[in-house]
């Protein structure tokens, strides 16, 4: 079975477009994206994204990142840049300006705390890269907020509130690490060699702190910049389900296909669907049947998608009910189940590929964090009828 793949254009940033995004953001009102990045106030700071803030006064931050996820450096709204060196955990150690003077040093705890700084610059980034609240002094990481000096988070990790709803297979591995208990916990209580991401990942397996947090930013990023913007909602879809932690199985009909860019929709809009109906149904009226069940199907038992968002999302399907029979009118009324295994297998060779070695190399990053656990593998199971005036 064909695996599903997934596709990340690279970009590169010109002058050019930095002008344009900065234009583009002071001339609207600041607003907040779906995704991980939601509406958040400290100091009446408002964010768009991860990229880019601005505050009640119109001053603005734009925040620059490798492809990898690794922030850089931040542009202000005078146009002064600073560059910043961090540690393995991603924590800012040193921020220099444009002239190569150090404007500020950080020296951090085994947990998150600051043992020494000394700062001539405004910069709330911390521990780990995430965003300490001047306020509480609590640091921000998406689910919930962290308390550097206590060690822990101030609040349980969200996820706690799915245990119930575990099978015995997953919650035995769950129940394996007595660290995992401790739902307040940061990273296992192991800050040396593990790394929370986003505040609700105590429950995930983490690896090496530096590629997972990379590849967890690599792929959220490919979701929100690429995938989503080009209409790819399916594929965008299934790839978010598969980064969080034990992912249950997917059930698709036609009530809910809306919830994964109506994939339905996409499948009986697509040529190799028609082409498949069109040739069952044909061999079926010259038999002169009012009926038929999987038994009867002509030809292979699977449907491969080659184009478009069902390539990228599911790439070949399992046909695993497939029964219909021909109504008053004389249509065909037909029930389908499709399934697929959400996962990736390595590959090799680029001619596997209609479009480029893009794919091949994104196919195989994805291989990659599937090994390591940061993409989970799932079923995915569609459901729908159609009816076919033949």
């Amino acid at each position: 079975m064909k695996k599903s793949e997934f596709f990340v254009k690279s970009k590169k940033i010109n002058l050019g477009f930095l002008v344009f995004v900065l234009v583009f953001y002071l001339s609207q009102p600041a607003f907040a994206i779906s995704g991980d990045h939601q509406w958040q106030r400290v100091d009446e700071t408002k964010y768009v994204d991860k990229y880019f803030e601005i505050d009640k006064n119109n001053g603005f931050q734009l925040h620059i990142f490798l492809p990898n996820g690794q922030k850089i450096g931040t542009v202000d709204n005078n146009g002064n840049i600073n560059y910043q060196v961090n540690d393995y955990l991603g924590s800012p150690t040193i921020i220099t300006n444009e002239q190569g003077q150090i404007v500020e040093t950080n020296n951090y705890g085994d947990y998150g705390d600051i043992v020494n700084q000394n700062s001539s610059i405004d910069n709330n980034y911390k521990f780990t890269g995430k965003e300490q609240d001047s306020e509480t002094n609590l640091q921000y990481f998406g689910a919930r907020y962290y308390d550097n000096e206590a060690g822990r988070f101030v609040s349980i990790d969200p996820f706690t509130q799915k245990l119930q709803g575990l099978n015995y297979e997953k919650l035995s591995v769950f129940l394996a690490d007595p660290q995992r208990l401790n739902s307040y916990s940061y990273a296992s209580n192991d800050p040396i060699n593990k790394i929370d991401f986003d505040g609700n990942l105590t429950m995930r397996a983490l690896f090496n702190p530096k590629s997972t947090a990379a590849q967890l930013t690599f792929w959220h990023s490919g979701i929100n910049t690429y995938l989503k913007p080009q209409g790819l909602n399916t594929t965008a879809t299934f790839l978010e389900h598969s980064l969080s932690w034990y992912p249950d199985d997917i059930e698709i009909s036609s009530s809910n296909q809306s919830q994964y860019g109506d994939v339905i929709d996409q499948i009986k809009g697509s040529s190799e669907y028609k082409n498949f109906i069109n040739k069952q149904i044909e061999a079926f009226e010259k038999e002169s049947r009012t009926s038929f069940s999987i038994n009867d199907i002509r030809g292979s038992e699977s449907l491969e998608f080659n184009s478009g968002d069902l390539s990228l999302a599911i790439g070949r399907v399992k046909i695993d009910e497939f029964t219909g029979y021909k109504n008053s009118q004389g249509n065909w009324m037909i029930s389908t189940q499709f399934s697929d295994k959400y996962d990736f297998e390595i590959k090799t060779l680029p001619q596997e590929y209609q479009d480029s070695w893009f794919k091949t190399s994104a196919n195989n990053a994805a291989y990659v964090s599937q090994r390591q656990g940061v993409i989970t593998d799932y079923n995915i199971n569609i459901n729908f009828t159609d009816e076919i005036d033949f």
